[in-house]
């Protein structure tokens, strides 16, 4: 243990990839499935950070319905779903042994961007759909008069 906390090099042989795999099959959990939940994870976290990576599927491969798709859940978790999850956590007065810690409260906008995306993406949001279809047909529009001689 040094100054930071525990040596990580020390926590990742704390188990062996038997004990972890013991693990897994007395869970019945497939590590496919949790490879998928990583990958979901990963690709929040850099959409969340601005920096959308490409592992498995690249902005070439998405079809333009897709990226509007796309582009219209992230406006609206932004704009509607996020301040509304900060002005809920803005308004709780939990007592101090359930109350936000400092790492808690230092990463709160990070989990209410991400946690506001998913709720868009799980959820049936009428206006998604409508902000999608005006993205398409303004792209539609743009490359109509691009084209023209």
């Amino acid at each position: 243990m040094d100054a930071f906390g525990p040596n990580p090099l020390a926590l990742r042989s704390a188990f062996s990839p038997s004990q972890i795999g013991s693990v897994l099959r007395t869970q019945d959990v497939k590590p496919e499935a949790l490879a998928d939940g990583l990958q979901d994870v990963r690709r929040g976290f850099a959409s969340v950070l601005g920096r959308a990576q490409g592992a498995g599927s690249s902005d070439a491969d998405e079809s333009p319905e897709q990226a509007a798709r796309r582009s219209a859940e992230s406006l609206v978790a932004m704009t509607f779903i996020q301040p509304l999850l900060k002005q809920l956590r803005d308004t709780t007065t939990a007592a101090p042994p359930f109350a936000p810690t400092q790492g808690e409260k230092q990463f709160q906008g990070l989990m209410d961007a991400e946690l506001a995306l998913r709720l868009v993406r799980k959820g049936d949001f009428p206006i998604v759909e409508r902000i999608a279809d005006k993205l398409l047909r303004k792209s539609d529009q743009t490359t109509a008069s691009e084209n023209k001689p």
